[in-house]
This record gives C-alpha cells, sequence and structure tokens, in this order.
C-alpha cells in the first residue's frame, strides 16, 4: 500500500537546492485554458516549473491567486523579462516576480493562512516539532502526559465524526472512509479497513507520525497515543449515534 505513493510536496515554502529559483504571483481569471497559457510562456522560454500553489476554490470568472516557483537554469531569459511576457497575456491582471527571501529559501508570501477548499483553517508542524509531544511529553510526565495525548486525541475524534455527520455522511462504513482518507489527505498516516461488519471492525494503520517520530528517537513500547485516540474517539462517536455499543 506505500510503496506506489510518492510524497506530497509542501509548495509554499521551498528550501533551495539550485541557484536559479524564482517564484511569480499571478492574478489570473479563472477560466478554462487560463493555466495552459501561463505554462505555455514559461515552456516556450524553457522555464521549468517546480511547484504551484493555488488560492482556496473560486468560481469560474473571478480571480485566481497563483503562485508557481520555477527553475530558469536551462532558460536563457532572465526573470524579469518573463514576468514581462506574463503581463501581455489576456487571462493574467497581476504578475509580480518574488526572488528568494533568504539566500537559501523562498516562501510563498502572498497566501496565508493554510486552507482547505472550504476554507478550514490547518496549522502545519513538522516532526521536529511534535517531538516535543511524542519524546518530550513522555519524559517531563510520563503515563500521564500519555493518558493526556490520548484523551485529546478522543476528543478530536469525536469532533471530526460530528463534521461528518453535519456534511451529510451517515452511512456508517462511509464515515469511516471518509475518516480515513481525511487523515490520508493531512498526511497523518496510511489507514484501510481489513475487516469490516457492523459489530466488529479492524483498522490498520501505515506509517503514523507518532510511530516514525519515536522510532526515530529510539522510544521504546508503545508510541501512538494522540493517534489512537483519535481513531477511538472518532469510532465511539459514530457508533453511538447509530444506537451500538462499543
Amino acid at each position: 500500500m506505500c510503496a506506489a505513493l510518492a510524497p506530497l510536496l509542501l509548495s509554499n515554502l521551498y528550501f533551495i537546492q539550485r541557484e536559479k529559483l524564482v517564484g511569480f504571483h499571478i492574478v489570473a481569471v479563472n477560466k478554462p485554458g487560463a493555466l495552459a497559457k501561463i505554462s505555455s510562456v514559461l515552456g516556450k522560454y524553457n522555464v521549468n516549473i517546480v511547484a504551484i500553489v493555488f488560492t482556496s476554490r473560486i468560481e469560474l470568472g473571478e480571480k485566481a491567486s497563483i503562485f508557481i516557483i520555477t527553475d530558469f537554469t536551462y532558460s536563457e531569459m532572465k526573470p524579469k523579462e518573463i514576468e514581462d511576457k506574463l503581463k501581455e497575456l489576456d487571462v493574467a491582471q497581476h504578475v509580480n516576480l518574488v526572488k528568494p527571501q533568504l539566500p537559501k529559501i523562498l516562501v510563498d508570501p502572498h497566501h496565508f493562512p493554510v486552507v482547505d477548499d472550504l476554507n478550514r483553517r490547518f496549522i502545519l508542524l513538522s516532526e521536529s516539532a511534535m517531538k516535543s509531544v511524542v519524546v518530550r511529553l513522555r519524559e517531563t510526565f510520563g503515563t500521564g502526559g500519555l493518558a493526556f495525548l490520548y484523551h485529546q486525541g478522543k476528543i478530536v475524534g469525536s469532533e471530526l465524526a460530528e463534521t461528518y455527520r453535519e456534511m451529510g455522511i451517515s452511512d456508517l462504513k462511509d464515515a469511516i472512509k471518509m475518516f480515513l482518507l481525511h487523515l490520508l489527505a493531512l498526511g497523518r498516516y496510511l489507514g484501510e479497513i481489513t475487516y469490516y461488519k457492523e459489530d466488529r471492525i479492524i483498522i490498520r494503520l501505515h506509517r503514523n507520525w507518532e510511530c516514525e517520530v519515536a522510532m526515530k528517537h529510539n522510544v521504546k513500547g508503545p508510541a501512538s497515543y494522540f493517534e489512537r485516540g483519535v481513531v477511538a474517539g472518532f469510532l465511539e462517536k459514530i457508533y453511538r449515534e447509530k444506537g451500538i455499543r462499543t
């Protein structure tokens, strides 16, 4: 299940490995072919697209905000010349060249906060930042800290179940599928239903971030407390709403 998947690149923060990376912030009309016109200009002058960031969901005909990271390694054009070419496009209402803010870092300064297509805010934390949760909390507070993590996870899982109910997902199996797809999209783990009967469900998790952080820091014993709590809180909530005992 895991081998065929490629990692999803965080495209609004780029640690530069090549010398000729720059960004373009473009405000364009959202209509069929708009992105093709933009990419054709870059392709014509041998400018490679490294990553693209889009604004939140908008309707056809409205303005879309786009941030494109480009590589000029094989282009004879200068970034300012490409900026001028992009400004000539009928779909482009605004074009702004964005150079690396520091010698090795290029950040999209035009999009904040991070949201999904329903405009719900997301907070991105790295594995190194989450070391404090997986490793330091255990070292400082022992089993009490782990119990805290588990119960916090249960609250989160219960709230996720409520969110899906509000979205109109009432079928038990569909709710579980939505849950696993949601957590896949957030990069927290890969999940699959390995056994399903209404009175017994087995879910297998792969690449759980909590376990992987623990392994990197030689944590012994069970490591997933927060995410295990999320699963437990989610299942308890949807089972209770179905009138099924857990």
